[in-house]
């Protein structure tokens, strides 16, 4: 595949620089049409050569991100040669065409020999020939610099490429390392939490027992002054005593004003409300506000009667004229304060109608106000807007008139510059009519001269040709052998590389593995050695709950035998039932 790609850019090389030679071609029209056919094969070639390697291209399964960069690179290069040769056609048509015109003017000229016109020709030829050879060596070197960077950038793109492979496979990696750190982390947490939580349940279950048998002996042993039965004996005695309570029937002072508001009432035959209510059938918010007045009024004076009535007890009976409430005080006070409020509601509302005028009054005022100001600044902006238009109509028919004098003084400029012209003309033919019939006649004798000289020079140039096409065979053969070699060179390079590339890869994976193992190895160490000193702690939490048992078993055993000892002898409580101690100490 490398080696159709180098053999494509040459050829692609020597196709750019006979486009080159099209661009500036100024010769005989069999050298233009031999140079012609010659790109045109090249251009198919190519095309060819481009078809195969898509062909093959295609029929790789994985395909490689540099081979198909370069690929596209080639079609677009044939792309721009194809449309260059197009365009150097039109310039080679064009440069015929000039050197016609060229000729032509030398003819008209006529003052050029033979020898000259030679001379001039082959100087323009040696010319035209450094400077083609000048623009090819510096297109050489051009080419050997791109080529010589576009290898360096195919390495490094490489060397990128199999980086990031290691660097994928080492991310991989760590991340397997982290998720067995983060799973032994888990582990040991959760073993960490269940020993913490047999240690709560052990020291839960020793204070439970503890609590047991401390209750056990409170109760069960005998302590002067400590007993269970003592603090039992000790509670105080709740005793009800039931004494009489003689009735009282004195009547209390708010029961007597209360009694003697009612008899006012039963006089009257009509109570507050009722009376308030038929004074004012159709009350509004007002009176309801007159009315909760009315009544905190008559409380108030309750309740001075109410504190009068607890010094005066009895007088508070024999005298009701005092705490009974005339009606007709509350219906002329009512009357007065209803008239008041409907006066200061008539006020009020004659303010708000007043004020309301006015803020009409004050609105309509501005309103108009607004309307003159708005009105006057329509005139005026529509009276300057009128100025502004006349202004631009009279610069406007000024324009007009001095681009009609203009135009008018152009024409003239123009009729008189054409009448001189075509007088000119006139003159300049008839000067070339004499000058193309001497010209016609020195051409035909120029004409007979040159292709004589013509056929000799195209006898040598094809015999040249035939030399110069055999050595470039020649040169193209040693060339393809060398760039052979240099691919088959190349190509065992690009293996031993990869044989090494592979090696390096091998070796840091066997490093990392061997770091990987080693590291599992010590977790499993540390994972061993934890559970080692999980298993001896628990043991050790065993012996210790063991032995506790024993010693606490043995105290009850030794107050059970205690208690019942002293049982047998004080009897002290006949009621108790005797203590099963034998079955409580088989049971332990």
């Amino acid at each position: 595949m490398e080696f159709d790609e180098l053999i494509v850019k040459q050829e692609q090389q020597s196709l750019q620089q006979e486009i080159d030679q099209l661009y500036e071609f100024i010769g005989d029209e069999q050298q233009k049409t031999e140079l012609v056919i010659s790109i045109r094969e090249k251009l198919k070639i190519l095309e060819e050569r481009l078809l195969f390697m898509q062909l093959e291209f295609d029929s790789f399964s994985e395909r490689n991100t540099n081979t198909e960069n370069t690929f596209e690179t080639a079609k677009q290069t044939v792309e721009r040669l194809r449309a260059e040769y197009r365009e150097a056609l039109l310039a080679a048509k064009k440069n015929k065409n000039k050197n016609i015109a060229n000729e032509r003017d030398l003819l008209l000229s006529g003052a050029l020999t033979p020898a000259e016109l030679r001379s001039r020709k082959i100087k323009k030829g040696e010319a035209l020939v450094n400077a083609a050879e000048e623009a090819t060596a510096s297109l050489r070197e051009t080419t050997m610099l791109m080529s010589r960077e576009l290898k360096v950038s195919i390495d490094n793109i490489s060397s990128l490429e199999e980086s990031s492979r290691l660097l994928k496979k080492s991310n991989e990696q760590h991340e397997s390392i982290g998720f067995i750190l983060d799973f032994t982390k888990r582990v040991l947490t959760e073993l960490e939490r269940t020993d913490w939580v047999d240690r709560i349940l052990m020291l839960l279950a020793l204070f439970m027992f503890t609590l047991v048998a401390f209750t056990i002996v409170w109760k069960r042993i005998y302590i002067p002054g400590l007993s269970y039965n003592n603090i039992k004996s000790s509670k105080p005695v709740h005793t009800s005593t039931y004494t009489p309570i003689s009735l009282i029937n004195t009547p209390s002072t708010v029961s007597q004003y209360i009694t003697a508001y009612k008899t006012s009432e039963t006089i009257q035959n009509v109570p507050i409300v009722s009376t308030i209510d038929m004074l004012n059938p159709q009350a509004s918010v007002s009176d309801d506000k007159i009315i909760k007045s009315v009544a905190n009024q008559v409380l108030q004076n309750n309740q001075d009667i109410s504190l009068n009535g607890a010094k005066k007890n009895h007088k508070t009976v024999q005298d009701p004229q005092i705490k009974i409430i005339n009606r007709q005080e509350y219906q002329d006070s009512f009357k007065e304060q209803k008239q008041a409020e409907e006066q200061k509601q008539a006020e009020e509302q004659k303010q708000q109608r007043l004020a309301e005028e006015q803020r009409l009054a004050e609105e309509q005022r501005l309103a108009e106000e607004q309307r003159l100001a708005e009105e006057q600044r329509l005139a005026e902006e529509q009276r300057l807007a009128e100025e502004q238009r006349l202004a631009e109509e009279q610069r406007l028919a000024e324009e007009q008139r001095l681009a009609e004098e203009q135009r008018l003084a152009e024409e003239q400029r123009l009729a008189e510059e054409q009448r001189l012209a075509e007088e000119q003309r006139l003159a300049e033919e008839q000067r070339l009519a004499e000058e193309q019939r001497l010209a016609e006649e020195q051409r035909l004798a120029e004409e007979q001269r040159l292709a004589e000289e013509q056929r000799l020079a195209e006898e040598q140039r094809l015999a040249e040709e035939q030399r110069q096409l055999e050595l470039q065979k020649q040169a193209e053969e040693q060339r393809q052998a060398e760039l052979k070699k240099q691919a088959e060179e190349q190509r065992q390079a690009e293996e031993q590389r990869q044989a090494e590339e592979q090696r390096q890869a091998e070796e840091q994976r066997q490093l990392e593995l061997q770091r990987l193992a080693e590291k599992q190895r010590q977790l499993e160490l540390q994972r061993q050695a934890e559970e080692q000193r999980l298993a001896e702690e628990k043991i050790k939490a065993e012996k210790h709950i063991h032995s506790t048992s024993k010693s606490v078993l043995s105290l009850i055993v030794e107050t059970l035998d205690i208690q019942s000892e002293d049982e047998n002898i004080s009897k002290v409580d006949k009621v108790e039932t005797p203590l099963p101690s034998n079955n409580i100490r088989n049971e332990l």
